[in-house]
C-alpha cells in the first residue's frame, strides 16, 4: 500500500503506448494527475486526461515513451517549486 506518492505507469506494445498516473489523495492538489498526463502524452503523439487522483491516456509513437517519463520527472521536479 502506497501511503504518500506519484505513480506513472507505461505499458508498451509494438504498436502504441499506454499511461497511467495515480496521485495519492494528500498529494492531488498539487500535483494532478491529469495535468502530468497531458504533460506526458504529446510525447507519445497521443491523448488523454482523467481526474485529480487517477488519469490515463496513450499514443502511437512507442519510441517516445523514454522521454514521457523523463518528462514526467522535470513535471514533478518544477511543480515541487
Amino acid at each position: 500500500k502506497l501511503g504518500s506518492g506519484i505513480v506513472l505507469v507505461a505499458g508498451v506494445d509494438a504498436k502504441k503506448v499506454t499511461l497511467i498516473a495515480g496521485v495519492t489523495a494528500d498529494l492531488a492538489a498539487r500535483y494532478p494527475a491529469g495535468e502530468l498526463i497531458g504533460e506526458v502524452v504529446r510525447l507519445v503523439d497521443g491523448t488523454g486526461g482523467g481526474k485529480a487522483e487517477f488519469a490515463q491516456g496513450g499514443g502511437a509513437k512507442v519510441d517516445g515513451v523514454d522521454a514521457a517519463v523523463a518528462a514526467a520527472y522535470r513535471w514533478v521536479e518544477d511543480s515541487s517549486t
